[in-house]
């Protein structure tokens, strides 16, 4: 159930991994498909009905590589022209700003980080810090493109945008260049840094409201008809950017604006062919781990097979990251994996599962304190694990500076590890007290707080989650100084897909969840030749 959010390049590698933790890891190009065991017990594949679906990839003449480079060559002349224009014009500097957004969702601005550089620099020479540019849409999308390119912009233009009552009413939903506008707002402020939550959060709920409602008053429904905004609004409410898969806005929006016109029409076409090859190769690796047979399990004790899965995962990760690196990773695995396993962290979270949940007739107070508990089980999710294997195989050297930035000790790894554990307390904490296992953030939080209900608990944790995601965009910011930015980007969406695999329930385990295995399928079997 890996999801890639770029697409593959012609020197891919691709790893088989047998175990859903390693094989999740993959979660940039290189990514894989996985067979998901739970954590403890009860051990239950996420959903396989999938698997028995399989389709043949797609025909080869489909994707043929001198299309791509026509479209590439054709949409690189159209930011060139643009490029050398005056963005201080407002039309010409609106049309930029669509452009590039439109590539950079669609997941193929790779093809043209020169272009686009050049663009957002021009663009960060007239931008003011105290009224951004010629109009608040513009602003707000200039913004977002800025903070999330690395250029550094403050909030205070944000507020700058409210008006004496202190609301955002230069923001309207009547027309749609309004809609685009509140849009452009709502994702803007799902780029808040910590300090930036105050009116990132006006702005946020602001917009969020706005666009809800647009949604349910009738007179506003003839407008929402027009370029299946309706789907765009709904879609964004659905899937904010702390748990959006990128490759699943791309297919959104290549389905929402196909066929489009112009240099629209060619930036999705290249993203569809983009996403078919990608495609081809999760099918390929899904293939793959068809070949597997599970009755080995059968004459095997399990915890014998798991030892040498990852042993053996380990050992080709290791030597694949040696090559790209050009010394001896292997040391270096066998460190962090014995972190990972002999730090206490996993013993201290078996001790607090099973514990009773009352004793002599009061709360147990032997569950840790909420601050402990998040310390010692963030490892358990892995990340760091997953993540560093994955991001020493990429085929980008990685220096001593910037593996700082990104390791295990990072306060980068540590936010995007709380958020994949918190996540996951909330959707399984109903169903894991109800078998026994105790020990979460719920109910940790409900010790250091007696007087709390459980509702008032999850609200509570999911505000941490929301401030981790604001942490994981700040270091994610920060990283890009030092570290390449597939890798970077690698890590901020293993928090993403925490967050989206979590949403509802636990997607690892639960099978039964129609919408989601729906949107796998529609992902991984259902090609786009047909838009």
């Amino acid at each position: 159930m890996a999801i890639s959010n770029s697409m593959a390049t012609s020197h891919v590698r691709i790893v088989s991994l047998p175990l859903s933790k390693f094989a999740f890891s993959c979660l940039h190009v290189r990514s894989t498909g996985e067979i998901c065991y739970r954590r403890l017990h009860h051990h239950h594949v996420a959903p396989c009905s999938l698997s028995s679906s399989i389709q043949p990839p797609l025909d080869g003449g489909v994707v043929q590589e001198s299309q791509v480079d026509k479209l590439i060559w054709e949409i690189r002349a159209e930011l060139g022209s643009i490029e050398s224009r005056d963005l201080r014009d407002v039309e010409t500097l609106n049309d930029a700003l669509l452009l590039v957004d439109l590539i950079q969702r669609l997941g193929v601005q790779r093809h043209f980080d020169h272009h686009i550089n050049g663009i957002l620099r021009s663009l960060y020479r007239e931008w003011r810090e105290e009224s951004g540019l010629a109009s608040p849409g513009i602003t707000v999308l200039a913004f977002r493109l800025l903070r999330l390119n690395g250029f550094v912009v403050s909030a205070d233009v944000i507020e700058a945008l409210k008006d004496p009552n202190g609301w955002f009413s230069c923001f309207s939903i009547q027309t749609p260049r309004g809609i685009s506008d509140m849009l452009n707002l709502y994702r803007c402020s799902q780029t808040a840094f910590p300090s930036e939550s105050d009116i990132m959060d006006e702005a946020h709920q602001f917009a969020r409201t706005q666009l809800s409602r647009a949604l349910l008053l009738e007179e506003w429904d003839p407008l929402l008809q027009i370029d299946y905004v309706r789907r765009e609004i709904e879609f964004a409410l659905e899937y904010p950017r702390q748990c959006l898969l990128p490759r699943l806005e791309s297919r959104s929006i290549v389905k929402q604006l196909w066929p489009g016109d112009g240099t629209i029409n060619k930036c999705l076409e290249l993203a569809k062919l983009d996403m078919e090859m990608l495609q081809k190769l999760h099918l390929k690796e899904i293939e793959e781990l068809k070949r597997w047979d599970p009755s080995i399990l059968d004459d095997l004790p399990l915890q014998r097979a798991i030892y040498m899965a990852v042993y053996n995962t380990m050992v080709e990760l290791a030597d694949n990251s040696s090559k790209v690196q050009g010394h001896d990773f292997l040391p270096f695995f066998k460190n962090l994996a014995f972190h990972s396993c002999m730090h206490g962290n996993f013993s201290g979270r078996i001790k607090w599962l099973h514990l009773p949940r009352k004793l002599h007739g009061k709360t147990n107070t032997i569950l840790p304190p909420l601050e402990d508990y998040t310390r010692e089980a963030e490892v358990s999710i892995a990340g760091a694990t997953c993540l560093l294997m994955s991001i020493f195989s990429m085929e980008e050297l990685i220096t001593k500076e910037a593996l700082q930035s990104i390791n295990k000790d990072s306060r980068f790894m540590h936010f995007v590890c709380v958020i994949g554990r918190l996540c996951n307390d909330v959707a399984t904490f109903k169903h894991e007290e109800s078998v026994g296992e105790m020990a979460s953030s719920i109910s940790c939080y409900m010790r250091d707080n007696p007087h709390c209900t459980q509702d008032e608990a999850i609200t509570s944790v999911r505000c941490n989650i929301e401030s981790a995601c604001r942490e994981v965009e700040l270091e994610h910011f920060k990283s890009r100084a030092l570290v390449p930015e597939c890798c970077s980007r690698a890590v901020l969406n293993f928090a993403r897909t925490m967050c989206f695999v979590y949403k509802r329930a636990d997607a690892f385990s639960n099978s039964s969840d129609v919408e989601y295995e729906m949107l796998f399928r529609d992902y991984y079997y259902d090609p786009l030749v047909h838009v």
